[in-house]
Order: structure tokens, then C-alpha cells, then sequence
């Protein structure tokens, strides 16, 4: 009888190991393909290998409000960091305040990252304080005063 119930909790153990595998290989796949799609216009393409972010990464992510996935990249995730923090410096530059609605930031922050130029210039340059004003930045500038008003 003990080796029946045994049996049992084997076969019941080995159909929940295959399910798990299956499923974690359709959403590799799934990943993959997503991965092998170009863009659409206006969002940010796929960087780096999905789920290598750091804990880091999520700690400071979250701390900034955003809901970071385990299935991005460390990438992924610097980027995001970056761009936020240029997003805040050139809010900052323009207005002379640090304290701006997350709603504004949000919108500052979507600008960036969807335009191809800046978000490339950001991820290449990470510009420190005080933020140079190129190109980049005075198309960013001009946004933030269209949106602020």
C-alpha cells in the first residue's frame, strides 16, 4: 500500500515537472519571437538578454515607480534608470524645480524614451550633472515647454 501512495505522489510529482517545463519553453519561445519582431514606430526595441535585470535593478526601479518585469534585461532596466534620470535633469534645467508631478515626468520621461535619437544618445552617453545642452537636450527642452506651458 506504501508503495502504491509512493507511486501516486511520483507520477503526480513528474506530470507537474513536465507542465512546468512545457510551459517555460512556450514562453522562451513566446520571448523569442516577441524579440525577432521589429518595433513598431515610436516604442523602444528589445536590449540584451531577457531576464538578466539585476535585484538592483528592480530595487531601484520600484523605488522610481515603475513595475519592472523579471523578463527584462539589465539593459533594459539601465536604460530605463537612464533615461528617467536625463528625463528629470533636463525638467529640472528648464523649470528650475525638482519636485514635478509624476504624471509630467511620465510624459518627459515617454518623450525620451520614444524618440530613437535621444533614447540612443542617452544610452551611449549617460549624461552626468549639469546636463549638456545639445541637440538632444533642446529637443527634449522644447517638449517640456509645449507640455508644461
Amino acid at each position: 500500500m506504501e508503495s502504491l501512495i509512493v507511486a501516486i505522489i511520483a507520477g503526480v510529482a513528474m506530470w507537474f515537472a513536465i507542465n512546468q517545463g512545457r510551459k517555460r519553453r512556450a514562453r522562451r519561445a513566446a520571448l523569442a519571437a516577441q524579440a525577432a519582431q521589429p518595433p513598431a514606430a515610436g516604442t523602444m526595441p528589445r536590449l540584451g538578454t531577457p531576464g538578466t535585470i539585476s535585484r538592483e535593478q528592480i530595487k531601484a526601479l520600484t523605488a522610481n515607480h515603475f513595475e519592472p518585469g523579471t523578463d527584462w534585461s539589465w539593459e533594459e532596466a539601465a536604460l530605463m534608470l537612464d533615461g528617467l534620470a536625463y528625463a528629470r535633469g533636463v525638467l529640472a534645467a528648464v523649470t528650475g524645480r525638482r519636485d514635478h508631478d509624476i504624471d509630467v515626468q511620465n510624459q518627459v520621461f515617454a518623450f525620451v524614451m520614444r524618440d530613437d535619437v535621444i533614447r540612443e544618445y542617452v544610452r551611449a552617453e549617460q549624461p552626468a550633472e549639469p546636463l549638456p545642452r545639445d541637440a538632444s537636450f533642446e529637443q527634449v527642452a522644447a517638449f517640456v515647454r509645449r507640455t508644461i506651458g
